[in-house]
């Protein structure tokens, strides 16, 4: 089957395709803003910050702390560097991974839509915004976010290399894919199953 790549529009299809998704987008914002800045940690997030409270990255580096994780350490130096600038408020440590999970719905739909065509890719980023187990997930500030991203950025890139043999897509799968090995396990899982047919 032919790939279906918009080259007009970040977003493909018709007005009222688009308009549908910008709506699941909106209805996942509100979602998943519901409560904050005051939505509570999760043990899980409670230990992730207890590892990054260091004075310093050098001082956070030598103490190994990202080491007792099980996860790779990419959110872990990412939410170093964040709580150095923004702080350990809930909404301040929160809110990029809220952004994160929804920005991935957008690259959700628009590789669904190549492979599948609008009404497939309007049901899937409708569920996927509003299904309790990703609304949740996606105000952790844990890989789990961060990796629905990655792991949709690299599905649009590989879609878009697939159908334009653009090397700037290839370059923008592989950044894709090297983010997905820093952020999760399952992730990174992910990446090979998506460029193992492709090697």
């Amino acid at each position: 089957a032919r790939l279906e790549v918009s080259k007009e529009s970040f977003l493909p299809g018709t007005t009222s395709e688009r308009r549908s998704v910008i709506l699941s987008v909106l209805l996942a914002l509100v979602l998943r803003f519901w409560g904050f800045p005051g939505i509570p940690y999760t043990h899980d997030e409670i230990s992730g910050l207890l590892r990054v409270d260091h004075p310093s990255i050098s001082a956070a580096i030598a103490s190994g702390s990202w080491k007792v994780d099980a996860h790779p350490p990419g959110v872990h130096f990412f939410l170093l560097f964040w709580t150095q600038w923004f702080g350990f408020g809930d909404g301040a440590v929160k809110a990029p991974f809220i952004v994160a999970s929804v920005l991935a719905l957008l690259y959700l739909y628009r590789f669904a839509y190549a492979w599948a065509g609008g009404p497939v890719a309007l049901i899937t980023t409708a569920l996927l915004a509003t299904m309790q187990y990703t609304v949740m997930y996606g105000q952790i500030a844990r890989p789990y976010a961060m990796g629905f991203l990655t792991t949709a950025l690299l599905a649009d890139g590989l879609t878009r290399y697939l159908a334009t043999s653009g090397r700037r897509h290839l370059v923008a799968a592989a950044i894709a894919a090297l983010l997905c090995a820093l952020v999760h396990h399952f992730a990174l899982l992910s990446a090979a199953l998506m460029c193992a047919p492709r090697l």
